[in-house]
């Protein structure tokens, strides 16, 4: 993975655990804030691992905007903590597998998923112009 790509995706996932760890409904506006820095470096980047990073954070905002009171971010903050770990140790295999987990979270919470993959694709394409 490129350094710079990899840098990125750090900053992302370390904004987003920062922004679950209050719990607070100021976390959408926070995570879809994210979301779109995430929407531009994808679509400038154009890689699998920018990519499926702006889809995880646009969905998860999009999951807690839905369903705020109803989600245990425990599992997620766990789960992205080990993703920029394995990130920081240059395990890119483990590290795509953790996100892999995090796709699977979020599926099971909201079966919109799917929804939100095409509405990243859409904003990506608009921001490539």
């Amino acid at each position: 993975m490129n350094e710079i790509i990899k840098n990125d995706i750090l900053a992302v996932i370390s904004n987003a655990i920062e922004i679950l760890k209050v719990k607070d409904k100021k976390d959408i506006v926070k995570l879809k804030e994210l979301s779109n820095h995430a929407i531009h470096n994808a679509s400038i980047f154009q890689d699998e691992d920018s990519i499926s990073i702006t889809i995880l954070i646009y969905s998860l905002s999009k999951v807690i905007e839905r369903k705020f009171g109803e989600i245990d971010f425990k599992p997620v903050l766990g789960l992205l903590t080990s993703a920029a770990g394995y990130l920081v140790k240059e395990n890119i295999d483990e590290y795509r597998k953790i996100i892999k987990k995090l796709f699977d979270l979020i599926s099971k919470i909201d079966s919109r998923l799917k929804l939100y993959i095409g509405e990243v694709v859409r904003q990506a394409q608009i921001k490539k112009g």
